[in-house]
């Protein structure tokens, strides 16, 4: 016959594993709540940055600068579009070198995805390196600010190696 106190035990280890399972039930809760929120908090911002990309002003400073400007070198370029010469043209192509800036540093620290950079915009972020860097590189040397835009090549180079496989798959 089961005593007054084994029962007493019995209803404790019950309480106790119930206790157990619900709060381990509750953590896991609220880890998926918590990972859909940081998702939604993602998209958000990349929704925000997004809208700026679409923006009918950048648009017209990032093609302007992608598709009408031409220079040899780096001395060519700081000629005809550099800021002593050309404020507007200067200024557009720092709004552009900037945003892309932005976008790689948000990648970097994981605050938006970098999947959703890839399918969204990559050829703009890679294309604009390719225009955009070697000017870069050389005013890193010239004016000795050796992380200059760093990050704007570095998603340029992160998009590029996302896109080779699926380039020579077919």
């Amino acid at each position: 016959m089961i005593d007054l106190q084994t029962i007493s035990i019995m209803l404790a280890s019950a309480s106790v594993t119930i206790a157990a399972l619900y709060y381990a039930f509750t953590l896991r809760y609220t880890r998926m709540n918590m990972k859909t929120s940081l998702e939604t908090r993602q998209a958000q911002l990349f929704m925000r940055i997004y809208e700026r990309f679409y923006d009918p002003e950048f648009s017209r400073q990032q093609n302007w600068v992608m598709f009408v400007w031409e220079w040899t070198d780096f001395d060519d370029a700081w000629k005809k579009y550099g800021p002593e010469t050309n404020m507007e043209a200067a200024s557009a192509f720092i709004s552009v070198a900037r945003y892309y800036e932005g976008i790689g540093v948000l990648v970097k620290r994981k605050l938006i995805d970098v999947n959703l950079v890839e399918e969204l915009m990559s050829e703009y972020v890679i294309r604009s390196w390719d225009k955009m860097g070697p000017f870069f590189k050389e005013a890193r040397e010239r004016f000795k600010w050796p992380h200059l835009f760093q990050e704007f090549e570095n998603i340029s180079n992160t998009l590029e190696k996302t896109r080779q496989p699926s380039s020579t798959s077919g």
